[in-house]
């Protein structure tokens, strides 16, 4: 299962681009001014894992995706998931709670 989990995750940006490709290659922001642009979207039910199907298939991630807006809450979706059955909820925290610092030139430590 966590074989799976990895591959999605490495899947995830090939996915992208194909919802803006079907979006008919409408022009989508390479950054965004906000961390998450699917915080308006609500947090779909999740089942408790063992109540969950078994599905010996990698389901089609872009199952109702018809555009670029679309992918927005499709994406939304994905990561609730993957924080709630995979890695954890992120914490909420104000920027000003954390700081980080380098440690050479490719080590960044978050502190706090």
């Amino acid at each position: 299962m966590l074989n799976k989990r990895f591959l999605f995750a490495l899947l995830l940006p090939v996915l992208a681009t194909a919802a803006m490709a079907q979006d008919g290659g409408a022009k989508c922001p390479l950054v965004y001014d906000v961390e998450n642009t699917g915080s308006n979207f609500a947090k779909p039910l999740m089942p408790e894992p063992e109540k969950l199907p078994v599905i010996r298939e990698l389901p089609d991630a872009l199952e109702g995706v018809a555009s670029f807006a679309d992918w927005a809450k499709r994406r939304s979706d994905i990561g609730h998931m993957i924080q709630h059955y995979g890695i954890g909820e992120k914490p909420a925290v104000e920027p000003r709670q954390v700081s980080a610092h380098m440690e050479g030139d490719t080590a960044l430590v978050v502190d706090g």
